[in-house]
């Protein structure tokens, strides 16, 4: 940066002036200072947009109530706020009694259930044996009954004769019957079964989602973090033994060793912004610190700064060059600094040259205040002079 800066001492104004005693009392009327001039030059400008931000985790998961059949749930117990934790280490439990309640309920259903089924096979196997021990003996009388019918009419008396024929009929009617029992029973005792397996079905599918459900009450961290505590329906702190609701965020664990700089620009930048711009960083905590970074991700339309606000604004994130982790806390401020452009021989004026009169920027030269025409601001405190001034000029600073 070819900035040159002058002194011009008041001494010699006392010594050229020294011969006349009225003018040298003048003189010492009126308070002489010492004068700053900037010599006008062109250079290679950075044009740079200022924003603010503030320090957030890359990585965070909000945790919340785990599914349940129940609306209102009790924290057994809770992480204390701002705890560490460690991945897979449990952040909050629910309170499963009245569930553990139901889980024993149908483990003895289903416990009974399976008793049902070993005695009904006792049962069935008995009556199988029976049933097939019936037909046996009612299909002997069956063929015994036929056989004997089944001689010639004029050998046996006419009334004995029918008597056989009845007996026949009557053993192959009960047999045939025997038959049909037998193909009833068997569906019976199928639609039994099925009916049986369907509810042990049913109770074991109950039984698994409670033991899932139970699982669940005890809520993990899946990652390693910061815990942050939430609130209530009321915006108090959770605590435990307070109500929450499935869904209801409970814990959100930050990784605050992983941090980037969330912020916004004012819409008029929002053409300038893009990835991997070189970004500078400062906080108020850091004085004379400047944290390098590059530009992360940039929004891909402006919205409003907030609902009350009217201003347009475009979100952008900055990663750090470097893990600045040990010296940042999450939700710190920041001020921004985006290096957007870069001007060829531009000339280009300190902030301190800077003269307003009237609401029109302007900078006092050897000759007198000089408006000017202001463009972009350049890095370092400079602001780019697009008409107005020319080389060679000399501000006063």
């Amino acid at each position: 940066m070819k900035t040159k800066i002058h002194n011009i001492s008041a001494q010699r104004g006392l010594m050229i002036l020294g011969s006349s005693a009225v003018t040298v009392s003048l003189f010492l009327a009126v308070p002489v200072f010492a004068a700053n001039w900037y010599d006008v030059v062109k250079e290679d400008r950075v044009v740079t947009v200022t924003a603010t931000g503030s320090i957030e985790s890359v990585n965070e998961h909000n945790i919340g109530v785990p599914p349940s059949d129940s609306w209102r749930l009790r924290l057994d117990t809770l992480v204390e706020e701002g705890t560490r934790v460690r991945k897979g280490q449990p952040v909050f439990t629910i309170e499963s009694s009245s569930q553990q309640r139901d889980l024993d309920e149908l483990e003895g259903r289903l416990q009974v259930m399976l008793s049902q089924v070993e005695a009904s096979k006792e049962k069935n196997l008995q009556d199988i044996e029976s049933e097939k021990l019936n037909r046996a003996n009612l299909e002997s009388d069956s063929i015994k009954a036929s056989r004997k019918a089944d001689v010639p009419a004029g050998t046996v008396p006419g009334i004995e004769y029918k008597k056989l024929v009845e007996q026949k009929r009557l053993a192959n009617t009960l047999f045939q019957r025997a038959l049909i029992r037998q193909t009833m029973s068997e569906r019976s005792r199928e639609l039994q079964k099925a009916s049986l397996d369907r509810e042990i079905e049913r109770v074991e599918r109950n039984l698994e989602q409670r033991k899932k459900e139970m699982a669940s009450f005890i809520v993990r961290s899946p990652i390693d973090g910061l815990a942050i505590v939430g609130v209530d329906w009321e915006g108090q702190k959770l605590e435990s033994g307070g109500r929450v609701g499935p869904g209801w965020p409970v814990v959100t664990v930050v990784d605050d060793k992983n941090i980037l700089v969330r912020g916004t620009v004012h819409e008029q930048w929002a053409a300038k912004l893009a990835v991997g711009q070189r970004a500078i960083v400062e906080t108020d905590a850091l004085v004379g610190s400047k944290l390098m970074g590059r530009v992360a991700t940039v929004g891909n339309t402006v919205r409003r700064k907030s609902q009350r606000s009217p201003t347009m604004v475009l979100d952008f994130t900055v990663e750090f060059d470097e893990d600045y982790s040990h010296v940042l806390d999450l939700n710190m401020n920041v001020h921004v600094t985006i290096e957007v452009d870069t001007l060829v021989d531009a000339i280009a004026v300190p902030k301190d040259a800077l003269v307003y009169r009237q609401g029109k920027p302007g900078v006092i030269t050897q000759q007198a205040w000089t408006p000017v025409e202001l463009g972009s601001s350049a890095s370092e405190g400079y602001f780019i002079v697009l008409d107005g001034l020319e080389v060679g000029q000399r501000v006063k600073l």
